[in-house]
């Protein structure tokens, strides 16, 4: 239904640059009730649209919502690993470290163990004063 269009109009805006505009698209959906199924895509869809933007801790949130409304630990893992590349972009490595650290340890979020060690390595090796 709406959802989906809004999706879909979203992705076409964002493939066009038009960041604000995709995102105008998809607020009426940031909600259960409006999104049902589909809420996980939309919260997703609208960090995918911050971070056009250059809202990497606003995209972070997002990422953190999506993961949240979403049953799948193999889907909420890969949301949270986005969460995390957000906040490492924007500058937040403590933030970050703590959600590596989570799926680091987490037999559910195996999908993201190999990148989340990782991360933690390059956490690990970078000068502190950043956080």
């Amino acid at each position: 239904g709406g959802a989906q269009a809004a999706m879909l109009l979203a992705q076409i805006e964002f493939s066009q640059a038009k960041h604000a505009e995709g995102l105008k698209a998809l607020e009426p959906y940031q909600t259960a009730r409006a999104a049902g199924a589909a809420l996980p895509a939309i919260w997703s869809l609208t960090a995918d649209g911050q971070l056009g933007l250059g809202q990497a801790v606003a995209a972070a949130a997002s990422y953190q919502r999506a993961a949240e409304s979403t049953k799948l630990a193999g889907t909420r893992a890969v949301l949270q690993a986005k969460a995390a590349r957000a906040l490492m972009a924007a500058g937040r490595d403590q933030e970050a470290r703590v959600i590596w650290e989570r799926l680091a340890a987490d037999p559910d979020a195996a999908v993201v163990k190999n990148e989340a060690e990782i991360r933690l390595g390059e956490l690990a090796t970078k000068p502190a004063g950043k956080s």
